[in-house]
């Protein structure tokens, strides 16, 4: 899509950090006040916490809620327990069976 809009000479626009934000101790430092505002975090750094683990099951997605955490990280944990809750919101719902009399 980047290259059809580039090719295609469309007009764009750079959009605030916000709209991307980065768990990056160094975005933290820069854009402390888009920190305030961030619509989008990309939780690029696996230093605090595993990305490809915190929503897999019940268990690690509270271990992920209970992490202390700072920054922009903190911000992350805090967007994801506003938005999903505190109950792992991932769990299966298997179908009702169906009954023959």
């Amino acid at each position: 899509l980047t290259l059809a809009i580039a090719a295609a000479g469309a007009p764009t626009l750079a959009l605030p950090m916000r709209f991307n934000f980065p768990n990056d101790p160094r975005a933290e430092q820069m854009y402390p006040d888009e920190l305030v505002n961030v619509v989008v975090f990309h939780y690029l750094r696996t230093t605090n916490f595993d990305r490809h683990r915190i929503f897999v099951s019940a268990d690690e997605y509270h271990r992920f809620l209970k992490q202390r955490l700072g920054g922009v990280d903190e911000s992350f944990q805090q967007a994801v327990r506003a938005r999903l809750g505190p109950d792992y919101p991932f769990d299966a719902v298997s179908p009702p069976v169906a009954r023959h009399t």
